[in-house]
């Protein structure tokens, strides 16, 4: 179980970072990607539980439609002085 929170907290980091860098959304193959999760059905199934404990909304008909909410953030933020990072310091990612 704490390894499935454990996904989901990477889910929502690697979605901040996308859009921090990119200034848009990723997409549910590049979310999978980023996490290194190799089923999209397994990340749409952490985004939507992600949606129903408010830490994104989503408008499921557009593909980079992913949005962090004020929980969503504040998780982000706890995480990042857990952590010992600099709260809103991004880390470089790839999708290569």
């Amino acid at each position: 179980m704490q390894e499935k929170k454990d996904r989901k907290l990477a889910v929502l980091l690697a979605i901040d970072e996308f859009n921090h860098k990119r200034g848009y959304s990723p997409t549910v193959r590049e979310i999978a990607k980023l996490v290194g999760v190799k089923s999209s059905s397994t990340v749409q199934k952490y985004l939507m539980d992600m949606e129903v404990w408010g830490m994104i909304e989503r408008q499921r008909t557009l593909p980079r439609a992913l949005v962090i909410t004020d929980k969503g953030k504040e998780i982000i933020k706890a995480y990042e002085i857990v952590s010992g990072k600099s709260p809103g310091v991004k880390t470089v990612m790839s999708l290569a």
